[in-house]
């Protein structure tokens, strides 16, 4: 996954002033891996990643899923955040 930016914890995204309004999750289900991305209008967005060793987790949405249901109960997200999904293979594969 390409470095876009600021790989932080929970801990330093929720400083940032949590919860946040908007963010983003782009999945490579071929790199077994994701990115939350909180949309502050920052460069580089803080980001925390995600390595995917679930084999339940075979799915964009479960993927997605998943993570924005651990950034809820962190708080870094409330039911009024606005999330979109990335498919980061699907992006590659239409790019070439």
């Amino acid at each position: 996954m390409e470095d876009k930016g600021a790989v932080m914890t929970f801990e330093e995204l929720k400083a940032l002033g949590a919860p946040f309004s908007f963010a983003e999750v782009q999945v490579s289900l071929l790199k077994k891996t994701a990115r939350l991305v909180m949309v502050v209008g920052q460069d580089p967005n803080p980001a925390k990643d995600f390595p995917l060793h679930d084999p339940n987790l075979n799915t964009l949405d479960d993927v997605a899923a998943h993570i924005i249901a651990a950034a809820e109960e962190v708080g870094l997200l409330d039911e009024d955040s606005k999330v979109g999904v990335v498919d980061l293979d699907g992006l590659a594969a239409n790019a070439n």
